[in-house]
């Protein structure tokens, strides 16, 4: 965690978008939160139809499209 989400997703972040950004001193934990409140977004049938898991495409899921497809059902829909 503190090797990928601290030092490197920080340099990346750093050097593309917030060059000013000064990175803190990490610590050797895993007593850390997710901000927010997690919102879930059950996939069905026609989700899985649409978004194929083949092996290879291991961020389907976590992109914006399958979002926006599972909000709409969801949300917008009724």
């Amino acid at each position: 965690m503190r090797k990928t989400l601290g030092t490197r997703v920080g340099m990346l972040v750093r050097r593309k978008t917030l060059k000013q950004l000064q990175m803190p001193e990490y610590v050797y934990s895993n007593n850390y939160m997710t901000a927010g409140t997690p919102i879930i977004l059950l996939a069905d049938a026609d989700y899985h139809e649409q978004y194929k898991f083949d092996g290879k495409n291991v961020f389907v899921h976590h992109m914006f499209e399958p979002y926006i497809y599972l909000l709409k059902k969801y949300y917008f829909a009724k």
